[in-house]
């Protein structure tokens, strides 16, 4: 592995660490520096007011993992092989820089909708994202719920998550389990069901029907 780092991270066997070689290329003085989160030497961090970036240094061919954070949630991440680009991208970043824009002078950064919504800060921005994405990629069994959903605007203002064929909608996305869900109904039609770990049945029937249920069961809540 010495051999490999050698000969794929030159700066690395030059400065003793990934995080030191990125601070030597610093040609102002800044406000944050690169330190090293981990006992290996190809692993560098950094964090300036609410943004953080990571970087790792792959195997087997001279690559640099970046991952980037706001507010303490992954928002993007990206691949270089470039060193110089790895510093100037951080400077970026931690300078708060929106990911837009980032992206468009550094290519390799990559980012979903939700991502890029989520680094502006806007909730109300969050949740529509939410539903957009929601909108394009439902299953098919949950796609008549999902868009009954979106049109009763007591839903709408909740965030949408779908999995394992079920649907429900959280008003916090760090409280998951705390509303009632909506399942598919063998052989067919849907379910709601109450939250906990109980699981009673409060409604069955087709879309319309069980997303009326749903929101007056939001409501007695």
């Amino acid at each position: 592995m010495t051999e490999d780092i050698e000969s794929l991270y030159p700066e690395v066997s030059e400065h003793g660490s990934l995080a030191a070689a990125l601070n030597a290329m610093c040609g102002r003085p800044d406000d944050w520096s690169f330190s090293n989160p981990s006992p290996g030497r190809l692993h560098a961090r950094a964090q300036h007011d609410d943004s953080m970036m990571s970087v790792l240094a792959g195997a087997g061919r001279r690559a640099f993992v970046l991952d980037f954070a706001r507010r303490g949630k992954g928002v993007a991440q990206g691949t270089t092989p470039d060193l110089a680009a790895v510093r100037g991208v951080a400077e970026a970043w931690l300078g708060g820089m929106p990911l837009r824009e980032l992206k468009s002078q550094w290519p390799f950064v990559e980012y979903t909708e939700v991502q890029e919504v989520y680094a502006s800060g806007n909730a109300a921005d969050l949740i529509e994202a939410y539903w957009r994405t929601l909108l394009r990629e439902v299953s098919p069994g949950l796609h008549s719920i999902v868009t009954e959903a979106h049109e009763q605007p007591r839903l709408r203002a909740m965030f949408p998550m779908e999995s394992h064929n079920r649907f429900r909608v959280v008003s916090d996305l760090g409280k998951p389990w705390d509303t009632p869900y909506i399942r598919l109904k063998h052989p067919e039609g849907f379910e709601l069901v109450s939250a906990g770990q109980a699981g009673e049945i409060l409604a069955e029937g087709d879309a319309r029907t069980v997303i009326g249920a749903y929101v007056r069961a939001l409501r007695r809540e």
